[in-house]
C-alpha cells in the first residue's frame, strides 16, 4: 500500500486526523498507512501557510519514497500571498473559486503527480457547528443550546466563518455557557 503523508497547519488537525478521520479511512477503505506532517519547524503555532514552507515539506516527503502520495490540509484563512496565483484568486468572485485556484497554484508549485493539494475554504473549528444537535452529553445544556442557537442563525457551517471566527465564537461560548476555557486541541476532535 502507497502511504500517504498529510502536511497540517497545526496540533489542533493532527489530531483530528488521527482520532477521527485515519480510524474511519482504516476501517473503511483500508488506508492503514496515512501520516500527518505538521507544516514547517516541529514546535510551532500553525498558521504561516506559506509556499516555501509547503515546497520544502511537501518535497521532501515526496523524495523519500517513490510511491508516496502527499496531501495538504490548511485553512484558507491561513493562506500566505507567497502562494503562486494568489492575487489573481483573490479577484475570483466565490470563496470555492478562490480556493481551486490556489490548489492549481500549490500544484504548479510542487510539480508532482503525487502531490494533492487540499485547502480547507473555512477554519477548522466551523466544522464543529456542522451538526450541533450532536453535541457531546459531558457538555452543560446551557453550552450545547447555545452551539445549536448559533448553528441555526446560519445557512450553513461555512458561513460562520463569515463574521467573527469559529474559534474565537467557540471561545466565547464556552466561556460565556460553560465557563470552560475552549482548548482547540482538547475540544476540537472530540466535537469533530
Amino acid at each position: 500500500m502507497r502511504p500517504l503523508f498529510i502536511i497540517v497547519e497545526g496540533q489542533t488537525e493532527q489530531d483530528f486526523f488521527r482520532e477521527c478521520l485515519c480510524p474511519f479511512w482504516q476501517t473503511q477503505y483500508g488506508l492503514h498507512e496515512v501520516y500527518t506532517v505538521l507544516l514547517g519547524i516541529p514546535g510551532h503555532k500553525g498558521g504561516d501557510v506559506s509556499a516555501t514552507r509547503i515546497s520544502t515539506d511537501a518535497n521532501r516527503l515526496l523524495r523519500q519514497r517513490p510511491d508516496t502520495l502527499v496531501s495538504t490540509f490548511v485553512d484558507y484563512y491561513g493562506i500566505r500571498s507567497s502562494i503562486p496565483n494568489y492575487s489573481q484568486c483573490q479577484t475570483l468572485p466565490t470563496a470555492n473559486q478562490r480556493v481551486a485556484c490556489l490548489e492549481a497554484g500549490l500544484a504548479e508549485l510542487i510539480r508532482s503527480n503525487r502531490f494533492i493539494p487540499y485547502i480547507q475554504k473555512h477554519e477548522f473549528e466551523a466544522l464543529l457547528f456542522s451538526q450541533s444537535d450532536k453535541e457531546p452529553s459531558y457538555f452543560s445544556q446551557k453550552l450545547n443550546r447555545a452551539i445549536q442557537r448559533t448553528t441555526a442563525s446560519f445557512t450553513d457551517p461555512e458561513e460562520i466563518d463569515s463574521d467573527f471566527p469559529p474559534s474565537k465564537r467557540m471561545t466565547s461560548l464556552f466561556a460565556e455557557h460553560d465557563q470552560l476555557a475552549y482548548d482547540k486541541r482538547v475540544f476540537g476532535s472530540i466535537l469533530a
